[in-house]
């Protein structure tokens, strides 16, 4: 391969890396086939003195020759069936949709070359397992051929079974390993080249940047309050014209943190969000994208995309340990709390609630105490299901009062977010909200409550 070649290929300094270690394989197969040809000129020295006949020097290393190149050939054309490289392609059940341009194929051309080497391999194995049991007698039979062969040249065995098969072995091995290490490499390399991939990347670094900063959903809710995005059923994507140009790089142009959490984000903007969910791991893994808040949150809204509140809550539980009392991790965690199972639910939201009011610094904005009165709302109606002490029943009647209020205190407007979505939660279905929504429905009847939110 030229240089020129070579630079074509993408990622090349672990191509050009490979490609060192690779030549010293080669110097090793092509020792080994020195050795080889050794070994045969030797035996056919010890034949042709043994039997004091030129002629049978020539003839034993003709036919060692000849044995060695036939099973070098063989062992190569099963080398290559093994390596032909194979194209990595959008499964066929999968629908074309740019969120999968993930997996655009890497060598797009005529795959009948691969298909014939799936088959032909396919057959070979099963052939191989079927008779397996037949191989000693095979190997005996073939050693005898050449037993019988040296007996009438020279009236003497001379260990021509074990010879001819051990050449036979070493040449079989040594003819796969060779064209299955090159095919794997060498030759794929060369395709990448004449399928196109010689080109410059694609993806500029602004595009990365745009990816990577741009939200991964909005709210589905409008009314101007800016909110966590943490329930399928609260969000809405919204890819933005880098996020095609970013799910089209190739695997060597992730090379930064900074693309793959761009990657990350906009798989999440698409929708593909197993993927998403893969990249941010990766991305956390890092010892420098550990540092980041941001990426936890990240991956914790891609959780609850998913609906799986808990494990999302469990990144969120993460992140606190690892940052603190962050107020955007507590904010976060009582209103992913509130889709866990209960009781589970309001106690972790309550607990995150109780160190968030207790900070210094930060305004706790209005849709906090939302989801503080619908967690005293969930705790007060698992109270009367199980039957607990009225007393504890007042207390979280009491605790969603001190919510509403405050919620009315940060906002006087009945028509915004936090107003619309506390009367949501008092009547379900109202005002288009969620029938599911119900965490203030067990204080229906509650005058004193039912004031506070509907006025």
């Amino acid at each position: 391969m030229t240089k020129e070649a070579l630079s074509a290929v993408p990622g090349q300094a672990r191509f050009e890396q490979m490609i060192r270690q690779l030549s010293r394989i080669e110097l090793v197969s092509i020792a080994s086939l020195i050795v080889l040809a050794a070994v045969i000129v030797l035996y056919s020295t010890f034949v042709g003195i043994w039997s004091s006949s030129t002629a049978f020097f020539f003839a034993t290393m003709g036919l060692s020759a000849g044995v060695s190149a036939a099973w070098l050939t063989i062992g190569g054309f099963l080398g290559f069936l093994f390596g032909v490289p194979r194209l990595v392609q959008r499964a066929p059940s999968e629908p074309e949709t740019e969120s999968a341009s993930y997996r655009t194929a890497l060598l797009n051309s005529n795959s009948n070359l691969e298909q014939i080497s799936d088959w032909l391999t396919k057959i070979f194995v099963g052939l191989g397992l079927v008779n397996l049991q037949r191989l000693p007698d095979a190997l005996e039979r073939y050693s005898r051929i050449f037993d019988d062969a040296q007996m009438l040249r020279s009236g003497m065995a001379l260990a021509a079974s074990q010879y001819y098969v051990s050449i036979t072995a070493v040449a079989l091995g040594i003819g796969f390993m060779i064209v299955y290490i090159e095919t794997r490499t060498r030759i794929t390399a060369l395709l990448m080249v004449q399928e196109g991939y010689n080109k410059e990347a694609t993806v500029s670094d602004e595009q990365f940047q745009q990816a990577a900063s741009a939200p991964q959903f909005l709210a589905a809710e409008g009314n101007g309050d800016i909110r966590p995005v943490l329930s399928i059923s609260t969000i809405r994507n919204q890819p933005i014209p880098a996020d095609k140009a970013v799910l089209s790089a190739s695997a060597s142009e992730i090379d930064t943190l900074k693309k793959r959490v761009a990657r990350a984000a906009a798989f999440a903007r698409s929708g593909n969000y197993m993927a998403a969910e893969s990249e941010w791991l990766q991305v956390i893994a890092d010892p420098e994208g550990s540092k980041e808040l941001d990426y936890y949150l990240r991956l914790a809204e891609v959780r609850s995309a998913q609906g799986r509140p808990r494990d999302a809550l469990s990144t969120l539980i993460q992140a606190r340990t690892k940052f603190g009392d962050d107020y955007e991790i507590l904010r976060r965690s009582i209103f992913t709390a509130l889709y866990i199972q209960q009781p589970d639910s309001f106690d972790q939201a309550l607990k995150a609630a109780a160190a968030i009011t207790s900070q210094s610094g930060h305004v706790v904005d209005a849709m906090v105490y939302v989801w503080i009165a619908a967690a005293y709302g969930q705790k007060a109606d698992w109270l009367k299901k199980n039957n607990a002490d009225q007393t504890l029943v007042e207390e979280c009647r009491l605790g969603v009062i001190n919510a509403v209020q405050k919620v009315r205190e940060l906002t006087p407007e009945k028509h915004r977010n936090p107003r619309i979505r506390l009367r949501q939660m008092l009547y379900p279905g109202s005002e288009n909200g969620s029938i599911s929504e119900n965490d203030l429905a067990v204080f229906q009847k509650d005058p004193v409550i039912e004031d506070l939110i509907m006025n």
